[in-house]
């Protein structure tokens, strides 16, 4: 991975000193791919992918790739257009076998009955995209029509590569990840379909008269038979990913073999753990941090206690053994739905609890981790990390989209409704600010997962 990001820095630096000339290449390649002639030996996909995958991975503007792509692709076609009528009338003559005038008015016929469709499909179809627009000149179709079908036909054909390299691009990391854990799978996923293709090319010509039978006199009977397969192909792949989320939120999840803190440790002074503590909390396997330690806790009695006294509840884990699918049906109906596990310092939280809500999809809730003690283990001291959800997104986890609480990342407004629900509480002794954590601004990036002024909220009770 850190050799990919080398060379993606060497990219960006040499296309930052070359903005001009990259832009420049982009347009005259794909201007030069569907030309006639010249379209022949060059292809299309060696610009289109590489630029949408450096857009996706935000070394090129994927607007300016797009807009020069398919400028480039309209005015390529377009030269070959005006080549053909200008040039191509001339090579047809009258004794010659093929190009003569009569198949060049059977040309023109069909390209006024049919040739507004061909001209927008071409451009999904790979080799025909360099020769129609070449043809449609040939056979006089008027160049506002041509234009007409043409430009959506760009935008088709240069669209797909954009969307799919511009996805892939931005999740390269993910997608070599991926590639690295199932490649077995992967291996042999193309094995069977290149067999499948093998099977299917040697037997070509009798299913293709099989289904021109079916569809000449069996049409009814043949759109039966394909709608049969794809419902049962929607229904594997859904019952596989019903499978999948069982397995993850109650096999995984409910195995409670997570490791536990022992032996914690007697601090002399609270002001110890701003350099003993991270304070920033990771969803598993990640290596950016999700939220971040924003609430202490010094206490001498059940914590527990302090929250149920503020009419807070327990949450449940969902790295807790019992947890069943008849117990998760009941704590959504409940509003107390299970939480995830977040790690400090490659622990997962102890306890969790919630501020009492009539909603399921939005909630204010903190994990603790016991962190250590003061005065001879007498005095316990918890770091917090409180949070707001707020509706549901889907994430992807283990490869697969798993729809997850979507959190407020206003880390600072969920910390200080935390401090204004325990001022009533006649066992608080302190609530204090300290500016032990990390500053992270507020940017206007979607995937930024909070932002904070790095203030830590200090509740110390009697």
């Amino acid at each position: 991975m850190d050799f990919l990001d080398s060379i993606l820095t060497a990219i960006g630096a040499f296309i930052g000193a070359h903005t001009v000339l990259t832009y420049a290449i982009l347009f005259w390649g794909s201007f030069f791919e569907t030309l006639i002639g010249i379209g022949f030996f060059l292809y299309g996909e060696l610009i289109f992918i590489p630029a949408s995958l450096l857009a996706g991975a935000h070394v090129l503007n994927i607007w300016l790739v797009s807009f020069f792509l398919i400028a480039g692709g309209i005015a390529g076609d377009s030269a070959s257009f005006f080549i053909g009528r200008k040039y191509g009338v001339k090579l047809f003559k009258e004794e010659h076998r093929f190009l003569n005038h009569t198949n060049r008015a059977k040309g023109e016929e069909f390209f006024k009955k049919y040739g507004d469709k061909g001209i927008f499909l071409a451009r999904l179809l790979g080799p025909l995209s360099w020769i129609t627009p070449f043809l449609a000149g040939i056979y006089a179709v008027p160049y506002s029509r041509f234009l007409k079908y043409n430009i959506p036909g760009v935008f088709a054909g240069i669209g797909e590569f954009l969307i799919v390299g511009y996805f892939f691009g931005s999740r390269y990391k993910e997608v070599l990840s991926f590639i690295q854990t199932y490649v077995a799978i992967i291996i042999f996923v193309i094995l069977v379909s290149a067999a499948v293709y093998l099977i299917v090319k040697r037997n070509y010509p009798q299913l293709l008269a099989q289904v021109r039978n079916l569809w000449q006199y069996e049409k009814r009977k043949l759109f039966k038979s394909v709608l049969k397969h794809m419902a049962a192909v929607i229904l594997i792949v859904f019952l596989i990913y019903v499978a999948f989320l069982y397995i993850l939120f109650f096999v995984e999840g409910g195995t409670n073999n997570q490791p536990t803190r022992t032996n914690l440790p007697i601090f002399m002074a609270l002001n110890e753990l701003q350099s003993e503590t991270n304070f920033l909390v990771f969803r598993d396997g990640a290596k950016q941090p999700v939220q971040p330690v924003n609430v202490i806790m010094v206490l001498k009695g059940d914590v527990e206690d302090r929250f149920q006294n503020n009419n807070w509840l327990r949450d449940v884990l969902f790295s807790e053994a019992n947890l069943t699918a008849k117990a998760f049906i009941r704590l959504w109906r409940d509003h107390e739905p299970p939480v995830s596990d977040l790690f400090l310092d490659g622990y997962p939280q102890e306890l969790a609890f919630q501020e009492k809500t009539q909603s399921s999809l939005r909630r204010l809730h903190i994990r603790l981790w016991p962190i250590g003690f003061l005065e001879n283990q007498e005095t316990r001291v918890y770091l917090g990390s409180v949070s707001s959800d707020d509706g549901l997104s889907l994430a992807i986890y283990n490869h697969f989209p798993v729809p997850f609480h979507q959190v407020s990342p206003d880390a600072d407004s969920a910390r200080d409704a935390i401090a204004t629900a325990f001022l009533g509480d006649l066992a608080l002794a302190s609530s204090t600010y300290e500016t032990w954590g990390k500053v992270v601004a507020s940017t206007k990036d979607d995937e930024q997962a909070y932002f904070t002024d790095g203030r830590v909220l200090l509740l110390q009770f009697k």
